[in-house]
């Protein structure tokens, strides 16, 4: 014997006149949901587990999701006598999580394809993601960079030879104060002149829970910079300081 209460009827919109039967809950189901179902609750039944089950259903406006849970009533001879269980309407759920996954794919999407290096990192600048870009530039993929400290990853120092920064928030290239060049060196070997903001992460309550790190390789512009500045300087011909370079 199966019972609903007025909540069950309006959930499967199924007027409350008509009787609840196992049929009718099958019929109401999405036809590929259907097999499944039957396993699930086969087994929860054979192995005297609790009923735990997801699936779909059709109603007047499409799909609607559906939570199963229910658990098995005894009677006096340990038999099972009936389930006793509640169904809730996951489709807002579903919904948003499909949304969140479409947006989280978009924005892979979109940091797989900028020009610059992007890392994600946690509240313990522990690395929780990065695009193409950044493993190439540090020689480290995703996979083995993750949970790993920024700075073991990023090997940067403040010039080509000069010391390693111990402090990625106080080297951070956005602050006007900073001034030298500062280089990343890739673990296969090379190195790339950068420019790096760090922007923190933080939750609707303004609490910081990680940071997100861009860096830019400026490696040409800097040549090019370096090499309008020796013109500058020097004699074209004789290549030796001018009499401005000189006195000053």
């Amino acid at each position: 014997v199966i019972s609903w209460d007025k909540r069950m009827f309006e959930l499967y919109e199924i007027p409350p006149h008509i009787k609840p039967t196992w049929q009718l809950w099958h019929a109401a189901m999405v036809p590929e949901d259907r097999p499944h179902a039957e396993q699930v609750l086969r087994e929860s039944l054979q192995a005297r587990v609790p009923f735990k089950l997801e699936f779909r259903i059709r109603v007047k406006d499409g799909i609607r999701h559906i939570r199963s849970l229910a658990n098995r009533v005894l009677n006096k001879q340990g038999e099972v006598e009936r389930l006793l269980g509640i169904n809730m309407d996951m489709t807002e759920v579903k919904q948003l999580n499909e949304a969140l996954f479409q947006e989280k794919e978009r924005l892979h999407i979109t940091l797989d394809s900028i020009g610059e290096a992007v890392l994600c990192t946690d509240f313990d600048m522990n690395i929780t993601f990065m695009n193409p870009v950044a493993e190439k530039m540090s020689g480290w993929s995703q996979s083995e960079a993750l949970g790993q400290p920024v700075l073991k990853v990023l090997h940067i120092t403040f010039g080509e030879n000069g010391p390693l920064m111990e402090n990625i928030h106080s080297g951070d290239m956005s602050r006007t104060d900073i001034e030298q060049d500062v280089v990343l060196n890739c673990r296969n070997g090379g190195s790339f002149d950068i420019h790096y903001s760090i922007t923190p992460l933080s939750t609707l309550e303004g609490n910081t829970i990680g940071s997100v790190l861009v860096i830019q390789d400026v490696t040409e512009s800097r040549k090019m910079l370096r090499q309008l500045s020796y013109s500058a300087s020097h004699d074209a011909l004789t290549h030796l300081a001018n009499r401005v370079s000189i006195e000053n």
